[in-house]
């Protein structure tokens, strides 16, 4: 959906969920390619094209940064903006899995890419591997068969605050859990 009742960003997340969205919708909807939140390369990844396949993309945006004066803090750049991807992708998935009604999300990929000039919105680089802020298991840990979830009313809790939340579990499994277990 489109207009004011988005399937997508922040709207559903820091403990809501895009509910509203699906007001009045009586087929089962996935949410279509979730995310796409990018992040700064490490133009380390360069050097793993070989062949044919050219990286001539990255370049330009390698030497971009270069004449900017800032190719030597691209390690940093790449690792802060990862870590804030990261989190995006974790916030939106949940938010997703928060939603009553919703039947599943698919992703625009895991890896970045390369097929309609330049996306990097993957956890993955080009070649299907990791990238150096995330592990497998980190990410199932929000993205999995089944998830625990909480509805956070704020994002800061002190020691005077009562930690007072609802919390679910978003499963699709083959079969049905049992008394949440």
């Amino acid at each position: 959906r489109i207009g004011p009742k988005l399937l997508r960003r922040e709207s559903g997340w820091f403990g809501r969920d895009y509910a509203d969205t699906l007001v009045d919708i009586n087929l089962p909807v996935i949410a279509h390619e979730v995310g796409q939140w990018a992040a700064y390369p490490d133009y380390d990844v360069i050097k793993k094209f070989t062949g044919y396949l050219r990286p001539s993309n990255y370049e330009i945006f390698r030497d971009s940064f270069k004449a900017h004066g800032l190719l030597e803090k691209n390690k940093q750049f790449a690792r802060n903006s990862s870590e804030f991807q990261f989190a995006a992708y974790k916030e939106e998935i949940e938010a997703n899995l928060r939603t009553p009604g919703l039947s599943g999300y698919q992703l625009l990929d895991l890896h970045d890419y390369l097929g309609q000039g330049t996306a990097f919105v993957g956890v993955l680089d080009p070649f299907w591997e990791p990238k150096s802020y995330v592990r497998a298991e980190e990410f199932r840990k929000f993205s999995n068969v089944t998830v625990p979830l909480a509805r956070l009313r704020q994002r800061v809790f002190t020691n005077a605050d009562r930690f007072d939340v609802d919390v679910e579990l978003a499963h699709y499994g083959p079969e049905p859990m049992e008394r949440g277990m």
